[in-house]
């Protein structure tokens, strides 16, 4: 798919997902996010910093933007040693309040990669996502989503898993994780979320 067809495509998805609106208030999506990243697989390792926002645009649909700034410690099979990546990750979701405390959802995102530095590469492609969230208590929240990404050479079905602790009513802790059986890899987050 190229990238003059892609966002017309993921706004046609989240405006087809306006009938699901329940019209009742459930878990928050406009909230900024920054914090640690790490990835780990057996081409490469790397970590650094990621920052995330998420808007809802209507009370059933939500804009997400992600920009990842990674460090990459070894690329196995070559002798890079000054390798940065760069990743920026921007889609459109839409949300369904199943009770107060529990929403079900899916995004459609572009996701554009680069290397830079010893290994100069760029790749673009998309993930689909759908899952749930589901508040645990007053103050914690439990996330889980089945993630489908194409980047590049890199197409995988995955898994996905996070937690968010509130502290207050602006800020909270944010952590998650994803698993890709392709070239074994591991995404950790955590981070500091601010809720607005």
């Amino acid at each position: 798919m190229t990238r003059n067809n892609l966002i017309p495509s993921i706004l046609c998805a989240g405006l087809a997902m306006a009938p699901l609106h329940a019209g009742a208030k459930g878990l928050e999506y406009s909230y900024a996010e920054i914090g640690y990243s790490n990835l780990d697989a057996d081409s490469a390792e790397a970590d650094g910093v990621t920052a995330r926002l998420s808007f809802a645009a209507l009370d059933f649909l939500h804009v997400k933007a992600e920009y990842s700034r990674l460090f990459v410690d070894n690329i196995k099979g070559t002798s890079s040693d000054d390798v940065d990546y760069d990743r920026f990750v921007i889609g459109v979701g839409g949300n369904y309040s199943v009770t107060k405390n529990i929403d079900v959802l899916g995004t459609v995102s572009y996701v554009d990669a680069e290397f830079t530095g010893d290994l100069k590469e760029s790749e673009e492609g998309y993930q689909v996502e759908a899952g749930a969230r589901a508040m645990v208590g007053k103050k914690a929240e439990l996330n889980a989503s089945v993630i489908y990404l194409d980047v590049g050479d890199f197409s995988d079905t995955g898994f996905g898993a996070g937690a968010v602790f509130k502290l207050n009513k602006d800020f909270s802790l944010s952590a998650n994780a994803r698993l890709f059986d392709e070239d074994d890899q591991t995404e950790f987050f955590v981070g500091l979320r601010l809720n607005f």
